[in-house]
């Protein structure tokens, strides 16, 4: 059917003769069949989305807008803008001029002002000032030059309504190519400016200024890419320019800052040293002094895999003088916290951990260390920080909020809970949300950049003097920046904060609106996009970072006169977990596994000696094995035995402590209650048991020998007293018998002896 339709149609419109008509015509009937058929198609795709979209700006000429003066319409005196022309063409343009244009009526309400940001960068939205004098001759401009203008108009110059509310304006850029000057801008740039009454109800206003950076360190907790922190932290980077910008604020503001790049930034001004394990004063006589130089750790002995390699670009030697870069550092660490400390600060979760993912694999005790850490390191640098949780996306999890401490502030974006008015709402456990206003935090219309300071700045003006003339009760507007917001390199020229001193603005920051009380509780869930959800965190970088706070706490144990290793590693894990390494997770879970092979490989150096057979002659008996410290720190250890046999059980000796690369000897007691050989594994543990991967293995042969020989030796010497006894007892029988019982115990003479002999013949013949 709709393909007989579409034949009907061109074939009466084939009957058109006029050439203009039939051409403007058959386009016209191409569509209708088009639609048509995509309508009347089975399984045909569904129509493309309709949102208006912004054009690339494809103008010959690039221009910005670098300042505007004042930035609110006056009530009398000059306007004046300025900024820079760019060639991008393949032409010369000749006689340029800059003409300053606006709109004759004023916005009014903020969701005009959120179409108006999406007009197409070439839309007509207001008329040029050409009064004589009223523009800037710029002259010429070849291929990729680039020139600066400024135009300066009265107030009463402008053909405007007056009306309260937000004017367009902007500038335009005429000029010609080959002599042909079309009258139609080469190039423009776009803005808005409030007009309102000096009287109108004041607009509470507070700006959010993230300090976030993503953070590598190595398997031995040195920081990676050392080249680009000295780049950052340069005047003109971005780092160096957010300090400048803190150091620049006149009014309240509210800082969100993720210690790890605090730490980070210590670590550029020690040029970068690895982990110390050095005595820190935690160990439990506490009267150590923490080390200036600190000492590699995990032991920066050669590791046996090679995973030991230090991943800065230079690090600092002990004794050397700091570098140029490490003083540039400590410097803008120091200005930062004198800066910023004066302002509401607000510290994330150490690494700026992710979160949601987090919450919803139940690993609350992630979210709970890393608020600790958060709240250890803000301490250390001795400054007071409000916890708070502010995902950079602006989304959390029911899950999250459940996890979150009642005293820990939320930040939000009003695009989680978009049916609630309110600024500052409340959670029934007491958990207190404020939600920012993702559209005055969006940034300024095209073709420029929608995020450069002067355009953020207009689009708070604006916004906030759109919501000052709403009528009802006034809301605060809470503008979070960008994550990774950067001031720009012309962002002093572009007076933010001067600019925002206006009679119907008053700043304010986060800590003056939760001070007062939530206007609204609300029990309905955040909405949460699939989106967010699937860039989570994968669950192995969140057990990496787990399994690396365990190992701290072990090795923490191990090391006599140094605890705070145990956070150190704990931090270089929440790496892994973080925001920031959502879009190179592997990466980072590698980084992660390596520093725990390091860790374990460094633990092992505590060796066990033990002997190769052990032969016990009796129940009970003695074992002896050496323990050795090849480490440059002193351990506390203790040695346990284990054996599958419960006939054989060893005593567990107390713990010992080994100064560096000392060894000594340690005697167990061993009781058997069976004969047989039984196998034993000593492990080297920590004082609470938490074995340190070393061990020694050996067998023990029990057996009874020491009994047997006993009773043998018993039944000999009873057969000799018995022996002894018997003959005693027959010599004194014999003592007291008579003569004829001792001739009849006497041997008979023989025959044939010849005493004998005589005296028979004797005999006989005196008988006869």
């Amino acid at each position: 059917m709709p393909g007989d339709f579409g034949d009907r149609l061109l074939v009466s419109l084939a009957r058109v003769t006029h050439p203009v008509i039939a051409r403007a015509a058959a386009c016209l009937a191409a569509c209708v069949v088009t639609a048509v058929t995509a309508i009347a198609a089975p399984g045909a795709a569904p129509a493309a989305s309709a949102a208006p979209k912004r054009a690339v700006d494809d103008s010959p000429l690039g221009v910005t807008l670098d300042t505007m003066t004042p930035s609110v319409i006056p009530r009398r005196g000059p306007i004046t803008l300025s900024g820079e022309v760019t060639n991008r063409s393949d032409d010369t343009w000749t006689d340029l001029q800059v003409y300053l244009f606006h709109s004759a009526t004023p916005i009014t309400s903020r969701t005009g002002l959120a179409d108006a940001v999406e007009t197409e960068a070439d839309a007509d939205v207001g008329g040029r000032v050409t009064d004589e004098g009223r523009f800037d001759e710029i002259g010429d401009l070849a291929p990729g030059e680039t020139t600066s203008y400024s135009v300066t108009v009265r107030r009463s110059d402008l053909a405007i309504s007056g009306a309260p509310g937000v004017y367009w304006v902007g500038t335009h850029v005429l000029g010609a190519v080959d002599g042909v000057r079309d009258g139609f801008a080469a190039g423009r740039a776009r803005s808005f400016m409030p007009l309102l009454e000096p009287q109108t109800r004041k607009a509470d206003v507070a700006v959010v200024v993230p300090l976030r950076e993503r953070v590598r360190r190595g398997p031995d907790g040195s920081l990676l890419g050392l080249g680009q922190w000295h780049r950052a932290l340069a005047s003109d980077g971005r780092l160096g320019r957010l300090g400048l910008f803190a150091a620049d604020s006149e009014g309240p503001m509210t800082w969100l800052v993720d210690p790890a790049v605090l730490d980070a930034v210590g670590s550029v001004a020690a040029d970068n040293p690895p982990i110390s394990t050095a005595p820190d004063g935690s160990g439990p006589g506490g009267a150590s002094e923490p080390s200036e130089s600190p000492a590699a750790s995990p032991s920066a002995e050669a590791s046996q895999d090679g995973s030991g390699d230090s991943g800065s670009d230079e690090g600092g030697e002990q004794g050397q003088e700091p570098t140029a870069e490490a003083q540039e550092a400590t410097g803008w660490l120091e200005s930062f916290l004198a800066d910023a400390g004066g302002d509401a600060l607000f510290a994330l979760p150490y690494g700026d951990v992710d979160v949601p993912a987090v919450a919803g694999n139940h690993l609350d005790g992630i979210l709970e260390s890393s608020e600790r850490l958060s709240a250890d390191s803000m301490a250390r640098l001795g400054t007071a920080a409000t916890p708070v949780i502010a995902p950079p996306s602006g989304y959390l999890t029911r899950s999250a909020l459940a996890a979150a401490d009642p005293g820990t502030a939320v930040l939000m974006s009003d695009l989680a809970f978009p049916t609630v008015e309110d600024t500052v709402v409340g959670q029934p456990d007491g958990t207190e949300i404020v939600l920012s206003d993702s559209a005055a935090a969006s940034g300024g219309p095209g073709p420029q950049s929608r995020t450069n300071l002067l355009a953020v700045r207009q689009r708070i003006l604006a916004d906030a003097a759109l919501s000052a003339l709403a009528p009802g009760r006034a809301q605060p507007l809470v503008v979070s920046l960008p994550p990774r917001f950067d001031p720009g390199e012309d962002w002093q020229t572009a007076d933010f904060f001067g600019g925002l001193d206006v009679p119907w603005l008053r700043q304010v920051d986060l800590l003056s609106l939760l001070d007062k009380s939530p206007r609204a509780t609300t029990e309905q869930a955040p909405l949460y996009p699939a989106s967010q959800r699937d860039a989570h965190i994968p669950l192995a970088n969140q057990l990496a970072t787990q399994e690396l706070g365990e190992l701290g706490r072990v090795y923490a144990d191990l090391l006599t006169e140094n605890d705070g290793v145990a956070d150190e590693l704990a931090k270089v894990g929440m790496l892994a977990s973080s925001y920031d390494v959502r879009d190179r997770p592997g990466a980072a879970l590698t980084r992660a596994r390596s520093t725990a092979v390091r860790v374990r490989r460094t633990m092992q150096r505590v060796v066990i000696d033990g002997p190769p057979f052990v032969m016990m002659s009796s129940e009970t008996g003695p074992i002896s094995v050496t323990v050795e410290n090849q480490l440059d720190e002193p351990v506390t250890v203790r040695l346990t035995a284990e054996t599958r046999s419960t006939d054989l059980r060893i005593s567990t000796p107390d713990p010992i402590t080994l100064g560096p690369g000392q060894r000594a000897p340690v005697r167990l007691r061993a009781d058997s209650t069976s004969i047989g050989v039984h196998a034993v594994t000593m492990v080297a543990t920590t004082e609470d048991g938490s074995p340190l991967g070393s061990q020694a293995q050996f067998n023990v042969r029990t057996s009874n020998v020491g009994t047997v020989i006993w009773f043998i030796l018993g039944g000999g010497i009873a057969v000799l007293a018995l022996a002894i006894v018997v003959r005693l007892v027959r010599r004194i029988r014999n003592r007291g018998g008579s003569p004829a019982d001792d001739d009849a115990d006497r041997p008979a003479a023989q025959p044939d002896s010849p005493t004998a002999g005589a005296g028979t013949s004797t005999g006989a013949g005196t008988t006869a």
